[in-house]
């Protein structure tokens, strides 16, 4: 994993276009992920909209289009028959009411486990092939988003994939939580 920092303005968003650009050009699959300060829904936060991406669906579909993903996904094997609740609930797809009552009788823990587990299966069907996740503005990711990110990279680390963070400097909550949750995943930070 790699951090580009630096102050606004100074080309961060720059550098991680032209490096998604040099992996298209070589063949490698890419997923850039934006993370806004406000207004941003949360099918656009950085882990449901990187689930989306691997599921090959974009954020601006409906909820039945999201829920189509999903059953398209589970349908090739993408997605476990234990996880496809998970999966729907985590992309904000349409989820019967028989499904909402089960998830509402879920405790946060279980789903977090679940939603973690997803992403893992999800990365490494992926990943077969050389992959770069670009994460753009994590000093807007709140803590709990910056561990998930740890937790991914940590999954990560045994396959081919490269993740690059863009962040402006003078918030160690990245660094803080990526020694507690990375599980030793280094991460590089290029100021």
């Amino acid at each position: 994993t790699v951090l580009i920092r630096g102050e606004p303005g100074i080309g961060k968003s720059a550098i991680v276009a032209e490096l998604t650009r040099a992996a298209t050009r070589q063949g490698i699959g890419s997923h850039t992920l934006q993370v806004l300060d406000f207004g941003q829904v949360a099918v656009e936060r950085p882990m449901p909209a990187l689930a989306l991406g691997l599921l090959g669906a974009g954020t601006d579909g409906s909820t039945d289009d999201r829920a189509d993903a999903v059953t398209r996904a589970a349908a090739r094997g993408l997605i476990a028959p234990e996880d496809v609740l998970l999966a729907g609930d985590m992309v904000d797809a349409a989820i019967a009411d028989d499904g909402r009552a089960c998830l509402a009788a879920m405790d946060s823990h279980a789903r977090e486990r679940g939603r973690a587990r997803l992403l893992h299966r999800l990365l490494q069907q992926a990943a077969v092939q050389p992959l770069l996740l670009v994460i753009e503005d994590v000093h807007w990711a709140s803590t709990h988003e910056i561990a998930q990110l740890a937790e991914l990279a940590a999954s990560a680390a045994a396959r081919p994939v490269l993740i690059c963070l863009t962040s402006r400097p003078g918030d160690d909550a990245l660094a803080a939580a990526w020694r507690a949750r990375g599980s030793g995943s280094p991460l590089t930070t290029l100021d």
